[in-house]
Order: structure tokens, then sequence, then C-alpha cells
């Protein structure tokens, strides 16, 4: 926006390319769905928008953020999600046209441009403004810090800065002091972004305290599994002695006898009931023992419960400790959690379910493989890496997004996907530092 008079076809070319700047703030930091959607939301907006724009100030933002969550809200688990990525989006931009403004009518030098190339200017400044917040944005990988700690608070609290702004500007406006209170208005500005910020900063603290106690309460519901688990197994492994024991006796005792036929039913029974006892989920998990870290392995003694219960196979096999991580323990956690849920939610659609975990660590690096079978034959990679695709209704296809962004934050980290002949690989590599 901006306060200067302008002829009427500069006024309307300004301002229907700033009706672009709110869409490129919120399909960059709102990577759930398909681009196609939104783009098409995004033509369907900007006619209706335009023509709100001219009647009333801001209107062109309330109008994007009311069509643009209507059409989305079907496909979004988490509505604040998208209420917030929404209002950000429309301030941002707004804020940056309005400063910009400000400065150019504290300029004396530009009282001599024609409206044309006023507007030019005023457009390429903003234009630049916005592409170097948007890298800020990459940079701090806000997208993430969004999906991790967007709350009904935060929603609101953007929703009120956003009215304010608009309120101010409105009444600077219509009682024509804007150029009288343009200073305060820039100090306005700069105070109640500074004011957001902090406020925001504290919010995200919270919802981080918040994420890490949940965190922690369910490592402990894990623990209680695996408490559990050891006491099965050690259950089931003091019955398997005592039923081999008994098992020898009689066998012993036939063969005492002189009763071959007697001996090799026994040897038959033996042989059958260690198959069956062998045969048990809980054996496969044996090498449980070699993961050192309670966090790494409650996680894992979850998700074997999650398959035994959902009646998919698994095959475990950690022959050496783990003992050294070289990323956060929380980093790890969701990229594992999230790898072994995909693998588990195909596998279990598929008749012969099975998922195989291998875990290696050497000197130099730790290296995680998870594989799974799949209904097709082979999965399009490309495809299911783009944030929002999924083959869940309702769900918001965040997973293998959210790796992505969990691993720009380290070099260490190498991640590899294959799918071919009804198994999917997902291989992540950790390189100590």
């Amino acid at each position: 926006m901006s306060f200067v008079e302008l002829g009427l076809s500069e006024y309307l070319l300004r301002m229907f390319v700033e009706l672009f700047f709110f869409h490129a703030v919120f399909m960059f930091i709102y990577r759930v769905g398909s681009m196609k959607n939104q783009l098409g939301v995004m033509f369907l907006v900007i006619p209706f928008s335009f023509l709100g724009q001219i009647y009333v100030e801001g209107m062109a933002e309330v109008l994007g953020v009311i069509v643009y969550y209507l059409f989305l809200k079907k496909n979004t688990v988490n509505k604040n999600i998208l209420l917030s990525a929404l209002v950000f989006s429309a301030t941002i931009p707004y804020l940056i046209s309005t400063v910009i403004s400000g400065f150019i009518l504290t300029t004396p030098f530009l009282d001599n441009y024609s409206d044309f190339y006023y507007v030019i200017l005023e457009l390429l400044i903003e234009m630049c403004l916005l592409v170097g917040f948007i890298y800020f944005l990459k940079v701090i990988q806000f997208s993430s810090l969004l999906i991790t700690y967007s709350s009904k608070f935060s929603f609101l609290l953007l929703s009120l800065n956003f009215c304010l702004i608009q309120l101010y500007l409105n009444l600077t406006e219509y009682f024509q002091l804007y150029e009288q209170l343009i200073l305060g208005t820039l100090c306005l500005l700069f105070a109640q972004f500074f004011l957001l910020f902090l406020l925001f900063v504290r919010e995200m603290k919270k919802q981080k305290k918040m994420f890490e106690e949940k965190f922690l309460r369910e490592q402990l519901e894990h623990l209680k599994l695996y408490a559990g688990y050891l006491e099965k197994n050690q259950e089931k492994l003091r019955r398997f002695k005592h039923e081999y024991k008994n098992l020898l006796f009689s066998l012993r005792e036939a063969a005492l006898n002189n009763r071959a036929d007697l001996v090799i039913e026994q040897i038959d029974l033996l042989s059958d009931y260690s198959e069956n006892c062998f045969k048990s989920n809980s054996f496969h998990y044996s090498d449980i023992k070699n993961v050192k870290n309670e966090y790494l392995k409650s996680l894992l003694i979850s998700k074997f419960h999650r398959m035994e219960n959902e009646n998919v196979h698994c095959h475990f096999e950690c022959l050496a400790k783990v003992d050294t991580l070289s990323i956060k323990i929380f980093d790890l956690v969701r990229i594992l959690g999230i790898s072994i849920d995909n693998a588990i939610e195909e596998a279990s659609q598929v008749n012969d379910s099975e998922v195989y975990m291998t875990i290696f660590q050497t000197k130099t690096q730790i290296e995680f493989i998870i594989e799974n079978s799949t209904r097709t034959k082979k999965i399009d990679i490309s495809k299911i890496k783009k944030c929002g695709y999924s083959t869940k209704i309702g769900h918001d296809g965040l997973g293998l997004s959210s790796i992505q962004d969990i691993k720009e934050k380290y070099s260490n980290i190498f991640i590899q996907y294959k799918s071919s002949q009804n198994k999917f690989i997902a291989q992540i590599i950790i390189v100590n530092e």
C-alpha cells in the first residue's frame, strides 16, 4: 500500500502486483498439499481480491485468508498450522509495503519522479525485500517451525497484530494524518513487529517445552512396553526351559527302553516345539540389547509392539553396540519414527507383510536400513518426497518432507530411498563428527 497520490492506472498496477506477494509467501511457508491445488485457489482468489481491495484497504488479504482456508481445511489435520500460515502471509507483505511507502514519502528527491517510475521503484524495492525475507525464512527453516509449534495462541496473536495494523492505517488515512504521523507510524510498526517477535519466540519456547514433555511421556510409555517385553520374554524362556527338560527326560527314557518309535516321535515333538517357540517375534528382537540409547531403544520397542498388534512380521538386526549418536536424539527419533511408521502403514496393506530393520555401527558412521513390502511393484520416489503427498485420506503428507527439513540442519546425514520388486528401502547414514 502507499499514501502517495497516484494516477488510476499506476494505482491499479501496484495493487495488482502486490496481490501476488501474499500468495508467494504463503506458498513458500505452507508446503502442504499439491502446488496445483494452491495455484488453482490463487487464480480463483486474485480477481475477487482485486475488486475487494478497490473498495476496502486490506480486503485482498482478508479474502485470501478466507478462501484459502475454505479450500484447504478439508485436507489439513492441524487447522492451526494453516491459519497461522495464512495470517502470517497476509501480514508480512502488508508490513513491507507500508514501511517502503513510509520511507519513500520521507525521500525528497523522489518528488520529481513520474507516477509510473515511482510505482516501479516501489515494487522493485518491495520485491527485493520480500525475496530477502523469504530467504531468511528458509535459513531458519520457518516451515518446520510452523508445523511443530503452531497453536491457537500463535494464530490469535498474528490475527490481532494484523487487525491492529489495519485499524491504525485506515484511521490515519480517514483523518488524513498519515503524512504528519509518518515517523511515528514507522516507529510503531517496528515496535509492534519487535514485540510480536518476542511473543512469538516465547510461545515457541512454550510449545517446544510441551513437545519435549509429550516426547518424554511417550518415552516413558515405550519403556513400560520394554519392561513388559522383557518380562514376557523371561516367562517364555523359563517355560521353554521347563518343557525342554521334560521332553529331554522323556526322550532319554524312551532310548533306555529301546523304544525306537517313541524316540522318533519325541524327537519330532521336540523339533516342532523348538521351531514354534523360536518363531515367536520376541526372539527376533534379542538384538535390542545392543541399542544402548534409551530413547532410541524405547522407540524401537514401541514400533515392535505396534507391528505385533497389526500382524506385521518384523525382523530386527543390530549386531554391534549402538552408543554414539552425532545428531540430537529428538531429531533422530523423529526421522526413524516417521520412516518406521511409513513402513508399517504400507506393509500392513500387503498379505505377506514384512518389515526388516537393520542397524550397523562402525567407528566412522551409523547406518539404519528399513525395508518393507509394498502394494505396488515400484514406488515413484520423486512423488512421495513432495510435501503434501499422501496415500492416506485426511492426512497432511508431511512425513518425508519433514525428514528432509531435519536433514537440512545437518551436514553429516545422508538419506537414500530405493524401490523395486515390491520392496521399499530407506537408508539413513549418520557420519560421526
